[in-house]
């Protein structure tokens, strides 16, 4: 699961395979050289997902289009292990969204580190409940759900819930940035105590990027080879290279929160002398001076011992030594 010392990016696959083995494997390879750390799936039945008749107002039963749209695009059982295996031969790590009960048990006989639950499924009891069984970390997306929803949800999960990692969603293809309610992920984590993290549905970058400022720990972005490839979730989805830019983005920023702990770093170490100031004499003096106020100049760099905080000190001391204008203050120059 997660390495909490690093923000996990999951490259979503989801429908993009076009129900095409070798179109998914060569999508995993793509998103791991792309740096990305799990490469995630959806299983599905397409006659569970999706009530498979339709009816119109006269009550008239006919087959649902929509089913005839998923079944080409699922994800097929008989795939599974051989996704699990293509992610571990290309050093990434093998996610899915199970959307039935049937699913969620094949996924857990598989080597997958996480499960993750879709937003639309907040509210289906039974599909929580078994995937709160299995011991394993859970991914919970909130996508549309108030407050009570999620609670409800993670108590569901039972001892699961203690591990289980938040995504901040909304639940609309393509996002729109004004809608992206950031500070939401802040809320997430600060109301459940859990880690939190985004499931993008965004064109750009710059909401990923700055859940990361955040403290997202975990990004899922829907990826394709191309805008253009006439899957459901293409349009919206980032390409391979957008995929690469967005880590090397992320990755960058990491390097830049650092560890919040508050003090001098190596690299400005420079400025604690050249930077800040020291006290300076004004002006010629001789030994036996009283020293005034107007005798001294506070300056940078700081070069001696005597600094500014101390100068209500100083006033008054007798100068034992000659000194020049411009030397700085030891207080071995000074007697009292």
């Amino acid at each position: 699961m997660p390495n909490q010392q690093q923000v996990y990016i999951i490259a979503e696959i989801g429908t993009n395979h076009g129900g095409q083995l070798q179109r998914a494997k060569d999508l995993i390879r793509a998103c791991a050289d792309a740096g990305a750390n799990a490469v995630k799936f959806q299983t599905w039945q397409a006659d569970q997902l999706r009530n498979p008749w339709d009816f119109d107002a006269q009550g008239q039963r006919s087959r649902a289009g929509v089913v005839d749209i998923l079944e080409p695009l699922t994800t097929r059982y008989e795939w599974h292990q051989a996704l699990v295996d293509c992610c571990k031969q290309h050093g990434v790590d093998f996610l899915s969204t199970p959307f039935d009960l049937d699913s969620a048990r094949l996924l857990h006989s598989l080597d997958t580190p996480a499960i993750k639950i879709a937003s639309g499924d907040i509210t289906f009891y039974e599909l929580i409940k078994e995937v709160g069984s299995y011991g394993l970390p859970v991914i919970l997306s909130t996508g549309m759900a108030n407050e009570a929803e999620i609670a409800q949800a993670l108590e569901w999960l039972g001892p699961a819930a203690a591990h289980t990692t938040l995504l901040h969603c909304i639940s609309a293809y393509p996002a729109a940035i004004e809608d992206a309610n950031l500070k939401a992920i802040t809320s997430l984590h600060k109301r459940f105590q859990l880690p939190v993290g985004l499931s993008d549905h965004f064109m750009e970058d710059d909401p990923a990027i700055a859940a990361v400022a955040l403290g997202a720990t975990v990004l899922e972005k829907h990826i394709t080879f191309s805008r253009n490839d006439g899957f459901p979730d293409s349009p919206f989805a980032h390409e391979i290279d957008d995929l690469r830019r967005l880590v090397q983005r992320v990755r960058a920023l990491e390097s830049g929160l650092g560890d919040g702990v508050i003090g001098c770093r190596d690299s400005e170490a420079g400025g604690l002398s050249g930077g800040r100031r020291g006290i300076y004499l004004a002006c010629d003096l001789s030994a036996g001076t009283t020293i005034e106020r107007q005798h001294l100049r506070v300056a940078r760099p700081d070069l001696g011992q005597c600094q500014p905080v101390d100068v209500p000190q100083v006033v008054g001391c007798t100068l034992a030594h000659d000194k020049t204008e411009g030397q700085a203050l030891h207080w071995g120059d000074l007697t009292q």
